[in-house]
């Protein structure tokens, strides 16, 4: 079976997507990255052209490296964002979020 790729989704050029991969909405995969098969890239994750990914990204998961790993979470804008315990703030569009049980969750819209 091949990759299930959700069309808001952006990937690059020269991607390798392993079998039964899923890259969900609005996830970002930078050109020549190679994702693991039968591997989820949450929503909105990022993952950083050239990296190797093995596991899982979570939902906002930021990834980079071969062997790819999570430096933090990304903003639905695309940008890094800065948490503060479990509070979080996008410093380029204002937008919150919470991490909460390894899950991070959007409490607020930029306006």
């Amino acid at each position: 079976m091949s990759a299930l790729i959700d069309p808001t989704a952006h990937v690059e050029e020269q991607c390798d997507i392993g079998a039964n991969a899923r890259i969900m909405e609005f996830a970002r995969v930078g050109a020549g990255s190679v994702i693991g098969p039968g591997l989820t890239i949450g929503r909105y994750a990022r993952i950083d052209s050239g990296s190797v990914v093995e596991t899982d990204a979570p939902d906002f998961g930021y990834f980079a490296g071969a062997p790819a790993i999570q430096y933090g979470y990304a903003c639905k804008c695309g940008r890094r964002l800065a948490f503060f315990y479990s509070l979080g703030l996008c410093p380029s569009c204002g937008r919150q979020y919470q991490h909460k049980n390894n899950i991070v969750y959007c409490t607020s819209e930029a306006e």
